[in-house]
């Protein structure tokens, strides 16, 4: 028998609902621009909470039916296993193909996140990031980039340069380098909410810097420091380069406005890594948008 499914989506692009047949199954209450805080039953009753301490977009608990969950996610944000935090039981397990397919799911549907930390949905196998659904059947978006070629890609449809195993995008929107090197759970609360109002408001990108400038944690100095404040930022006024800090102080991403890099042009963005010693290394430049456009350094 064949089964109709209906979406809802409110005005910022976020799956916060889902109808089979005409019949309520889920709603979803948000944290921020991303993050849903509550999953709500067909008759609107609190079904789980989500609980996020540095994890990508993903939860790192869920509280449901009276007992605390522990949901284990990879280095993309892919939830692997949701493990009883009191017994140590496993309640459900998720194995992926490279392109974010799911192989084995032990008990669909019992909590929303899938790969990458997005939105899974079993019936249609469809996972919700941002503001597209992303198909990993076929490795791609079911609809074009909102915002075009300023996305950085040439194929409109296309899923992170065609490298999901290190990259990532979390709201459908922006550059990979951006969605890999914003980790919203990292830094101070207080910081993280205003990033949070000032996204809503600017953008992903915009909102990020201007939001460090409204949370008092963004600085400006000649020299680009190799440490800062968690969850901030700095802007070196002279070259215009944009550096976040993450939850360990060292450098998360930076974008850089005055120069080219290899096939890389003005601007583009660097994500740091750490090494085995936990020393930060800058990885290669990657390609991001201005967007919105004209956008111009630190604005």
């Amino acid at each position: 028998m064949d089964q109709c499914i209906d979406y809802e989506i409110d005005p910022l692009g976020r799956r916060i609902g889902k109808r089979k047949n005409g019949q309520q199954q889920y709603r979803l209450i948000y944290l921020d621009d991303l993050r849903p805080l509550a999953e709500l039953d067909a008759q609107g009753q609190l079904r789980s909470l989500f609980i996020y301490a540095g994890q990508a977009n993903a939860p790192t608990l869920m509280l449901r039916e009276g007992k605390t969950w522990r949901l284990i996610a990879d280095h993309l944000g892919s939830i692997r296993l949701v493990i009883d935090a009191e017994t140590g039981q496993i309640g459900q397990r998720l194995d992926y193909d490279v392109w974010g397919r799911i192989t084995h799911d032990s008990q669909p549907g019992f909590q929303p996140f899938g790969f990458a930390g997005g939105l899974y949905d079993p019936d249609t196998q469809l996972t919700r990031f941002g503001a597209r659904d992303y198909d990993a059947e076929t490795g791609r978006w079911r609809a074009k980039d909102p915002i075009l070629f300023n996305g950085g890609d040439t194929n409109l449809y296309g899923y992170v340069l065609q490298d999901p195993v290190n990259l990532k995008d979390p709201n459908g929107l922006i550059a990979p380098a951006i969605a890999i090197g914003i980790r919203v759970a990292g830094g101070a609360a207080f910081s993280s909410a205003i990033r949070s109002m000032a996204r809503q408001a600017l953008g992903p990108v915009v909102g990020g810097v201007a939001a460090c400038v409204l949370a008092g944690v963004c600085t400006f100095q000649d020299k680009t420091p190799n440490e800062g404040e968690p969850g901030s930022c700095h802007i070196n006024p002279g070259s215009g380069q944009e550096r976040t800090y993450g939850a360990d102080g060292k450098p998360e991403y930076d974008i850089d406005w005055d120069h080219p890099h290899h096939e890389q042009d003005t601007p583009h963005a660097h994500n740091w890594g750490r090494g085995p010693d936990g020393k930060p290394i800058r990885g290669p430049g990657l390609p991001i948008s201005s967007w919105p456009r004209d956008r111009k350094p630190g604005g």
